[in-house]
């Protein structure tokens, strides 16, 4: 009794460590102390109660939160092991099933991010290709090229559509995909059950998403998902300005074959925004999303520019242009999220704005600066439009981020 209780310690105090903030860990241990071989010979020690296995488990999902954890485990066997527990002549409990499953999703979520990476690559290649390729003396190769690329690149783009729904569905079914419950299955109280343990499943996929896809380098040197999901919107923005200023009789063949994928572009398009929404409805994916600043504003300038572009061509087409009524349905939804999404990302901005300034001042009036003004008419700027006053109100009732307001 008295080894399962030291046992049960040290794997909490492991947990403790690898979720603390500001991180206490040195990562590089995880591989030189050969922390995953050694919390699986915990494992798969004969007659092992079931409730250290989940914690084992547990503890092990903390580590692959950590792009080092996440190389070891693909580096040993303890991957194809947890596959052949998974089997379905496999002896293993129920129980113990669905926290190796969770296990094998966050392993399956850093390879789909990592794919996402590597269809982004090729399609900034493609389009290299195909640029020098138009500089061509002979315009029959120079077509034959083009129409190669651009059915390459359709291929791509309808790919990563696919990448960037799963990445929402995971999203949206964490608790089922992603989590360790500790005692049972999430298979009664369904309508009323407590969400804490689930231990927070939402922190290791946004973990996995800060550094998954990083490195590389070429023409689309890119790291995380963040940079991915800018490089996506920003090719297909410079590529829908593109076509809309090369209608010349001299790249009518070209025009042709870029209009071609039209529809796989705006629903690669539609993809992202719905995510990018899925992810502001919570607090963690709006942390996420403002957790670095150079990715954060490298994707405010991307939606920014999309928003512009898509409000000039609204207004274009209201003008006598000649619009499907549907597509116009359409445009209208994709402008309205655009605006959500941003709005959102500027306010939590400036309530980390006032937090920084409110951060070891007690007294109100040290609270009255320049910076706290301009957050402060930030925030109301904002609430001009319906969209802004939507976004302001949802961001500011998560979590405790009225407080900085009731403090002024």
């Amino acid at each position: 009794t008295n080894k399962l209780r030291h046992i049960k310690s040290g794997l909490k105090l492991v947990i403790e460590l690898m979720t603390s903030v500001p991180h206490t860990v040195h990562t590089a241990n995880i591989i030189n102390i050969n922390l995953l071989q050694r919390l699986w010979g915990i494992y798969v020690e004969e007659h092992m109660c079931i409730p250290v296995k989940l914690l084992v488990l547990r503890t092990i999902d903390k580590v692959l939160d950590y792009e080092e954890g996440m190389r070891a485990l693909l580096q040993s066997q303890i991957h194809k092991e947890i596959a052949s527990l998974m089997a379905a002549g496999s002896q293993e409990r129920t129980r113990t099933k669905f926290a190796l499953k969770s296990i094998l999703n966050k392993v399956s979520l850093c390879e789909l991010v990592q794919e996402m990476l590597q269809h982004v690559q090729i399609l900034a290649d493609n389009n290299t290709a195909s640029t020098s390729n138009n500089n061509h003396d002979d315009n029959t190769k120079r077509t034959q090229a083009t129409t190669c690329y651009n059915n390459d690149n359709q291929v791509i783009i309808a790919r990563v559509a696919v990448c960037v729904k799963e990445l929402e569905r995971t999203f949206q079914n964490l608790d089922t995909l992603m989590s360790h419950p500790s005692r049972y299955l999430p298979c009664r109280h369904k309508f009323n059950l407590n969400t804490d343990i689930f231990h927070h499943p939402q922190r290791g996929y946004f973990s996995v998403l800060s550094w998954a896809g990083g490195g590389g380098g070429g023409a689309a040197a890119v790291g995380g998902v963040l940079d991915i999901l800018t490089s996506v919107l920003l090719s297909l923005w410079e590529e829908g300005d593109m076509s809309l200023e090369s209608e010349t009789e001299e790249h009518s063949s070209t025009l042709s074959s870029l209009t071609v994928n039209t529809t796989t572009k705006y629903n690669l398009l539609s993809n992202v925004y719905s995510l990018l929404q899925c992810w502001t409805r919570v607090q963690e994916g709006l942390i996420f999303l403002a957790a670095s600043r150079e990715s954060a504003s490298n994707l405010l300038s991307a939606l920014v520019s999309l928003l512009q572009s898509t409000d000039d061509k609204a207004v274009n087409c209201g003008e006598g242009g000649k619009r499907n009524p549907r597509n116009n349905s359409n445009s209208c939804h994709q402008l309205r999220q655009l605006q959500h999404v941003v709005y959102k990302l500027y306010t939590l901005l400036y309530v980390d704005k006032l937090r920084a300034e409110q951060a070891g001042k007690e007294s109100r009036r040290d609270l009255e600066t320049e910076p706290v003004l301009t957050a402060i008419q930030g925030l109301y700027g904002i609430t001009f439009t319906s969209v802004g006053k939507q976004a302001v109100v949802e961001v500011l009732t998560m979590g405790d981020n009225l407080e900085c307001l009731l403090r002024l």
